[in-house]
């Protein structure tokens, strides 16, 4: 049973992550102001983080492993602890920073989620470098 709710918490995460950074795509392709390297890192990281999901999946569903998954969680909560404190320095109106901080918190949320029963499945899917900070 454990193993199976670390492959929905895989699920899970990935779907929202799915939902989060391809509406950010929309919303980059439609933004004629988001020009040059700004542009590109919003591809790049968009990108990126749709392919971990897609990969993590994949491994959780395939393999019944969570290693992509924690990778992906781990990442996840990388990537909004950085840049929800950017989003809320920057010259953007309060709905916004409102609306990405959730978005942030809400991804956090589910990452350490995912964390947490990818560890109880314990046994060889679990990277303990990832877990435990030794990477």
């Amino acid at each position: 049973m454990t193993r199976l709710r670390a492959v929905a918490w895989a699920v899970v995460l990935s779907a929202w992550t799915a939902f989060v950074w391809i509406t950010r795509l929309q919303n980059a392709a439609a933004d004629s102001g988001l020009v040059g390297v700004t542009r590109t890192g919003t591809f790049v990281l968009a990108g990126t983080m749709l392919a971990l999901a897609g990969v993590s999946l994949v491994d959780a569903l395939v393999r019944r492993s969570t290693r992509l998954v924690q990778v992906l969680a781990v990442v996840t909560i990388g990537v909004w602890a950085i840049r929800v404190p950017q989003i809320l320095a920057a010259a953007h109106e309060l709905g916004f920073k409102v609306v990405h901080t959730v978005l942030g918190m809400i991804s956090i949320g589910l990452a350490l989620a995912a964390l947490r029963w990818a560890a109880r499945q314990g046994g060889r899917n679990r990277p303990t470098a990832v877990l435990e900070g030794s990477c």
